[in-house]
């Protein structure tokens, strides 16, 4: 699975997010907000209950499953010019209000397992993960999401190793010590 870090759409560059989706033939979007951050720029909504067009894409929501601590949103883009369209699974996190971290490391791990089971097993999976300014949530998204596959597979899982393999990709992630420490809780927790 690969993971692409992004920043939250703004109002003019909702058709130049939905083509990078398309063009990376990406499955998935995490939306690690739950849009009431209180800056009408970041919090932009790029889809529509309504079929909505934003470029060269119109976006429809097929169907939503709504959970206390995520949503989930069956969508369906369609190229406008080449009459090609492909689902895409929206999740949108619920809990991680105003601050650096989540409420819970359990609330954010539940929704993982979720997107991890929506790609089916073996297939490859292309994952748009965004927040507000593509980094802090982000990348602390992208940090939990390979501990929890190192402690899946290994004995030993290197946090430190990580955090660093996550910054070679996206400069400024995951800079503050209750970050390294929520990563830490979070392997205690599902361990």
């Amino acid at each position: 699975r690969v993971l692409h870090a992004a920043q939250t759409p703004l109002p003019t560059t909702m058709g130049d997010f939905w083509l990078m989706v398309y063009q990376k033939r990406a499955s998935t979007i995490v939306m690690l907000s739950d849009g009431s951050e209180g800056d009408k720029e970041s919090d932009s909504v790029y889809w529509d209950q309504d079929m909505k067009t934003f470029g060269d894409f119109e976006v429809e929501v097929a169907s939503t499953d709504i959970t206390p601590t995520f949503v989930s949103r069956n969508m369906l883009i369609r190229h406008v010019k080449r009459k090609e369209s492909r689902r895409v699974q929206h999740f949108q996190f619920l809990k991680w209000v105003n601050g650096e971290l989540p409420e819970t490391p359990q609330d954010l791990t539940d929704m993982i397992k979720e997107i991890k089971g929506s790609g089916g097993s073996g297939k490859s999976q292309t994952i748009v993960v965004h927040c507000n300014d593509g980094s802090s949530r982000t990348g602390l998204f992208c940090a939990l999401w390979n501990v929890l596959d190192s402690a899946k597979t290994e004995k030993l899982v290197d946090v430190f190793q990580v955090v660093k393999t996550v910054r070679k990709e996206r400069q400024n992630v995951l800079s503050s010590l209750e970050q390294y420490q929520f990563l830490y809780d979070t392997v205690a927790v599902v361990s």
